[in-house]
């Protein structure tokens, strides 16, 4: 009797923990020019950089936010921009990605694009 009462308990347990560990993420646009900086008209040089990325995350803990509240798309594109002293972004994609682990959870924006230096 006591053993089935344990079994029961534990396939509660185990399915409680498999239902509160969850994630999700999509992609939230394609860009062809992404940008947060002022860039003066006419351009008259472009230097094509690497691919590069940011990332801006937001986390909870007991559903109360740690830092700041939600992910910002703006602070993703300044540090991918700054990695390689970029003006803008050419061919963009913005991605989110969530995670919940029971109660703990951290909600990530991603920007990734080619980075380019105007003058």
């Amino acid at each position: 009797m006591l053993t089935s009462l344990y079994r029961t308990l534990g396939i509660n347990l185990a399915l409680l923990m498999f239902v509160s560990l969850a994630g999700c993420g999509y992609r939230m646009g394609d860009f062809t020019v992404t940008s947060t900086k002022n860039l003066n008209i006419p351009i008259t040089k472009l230097e094509k950089g690497t691919r590069v990325s940011g990332e801006d995350c937001a986390y909870r803990i007991f559903f109360i936010p740690v830092g700041h509240v939600v992910p910002d798309v703006k602070a993703a594109t300044d540090q991918a921009l700054e990695k390689e002293g970029a003006n803008f972004l050419l061919d963009t994609v913005w991605e989110y990605s969530g995670s919940s682990f029971i109660l703990f959870s951290t909600h990530c924006i991603t920007v990734t694009g080619t980075a380019v230096k105007a003058s």
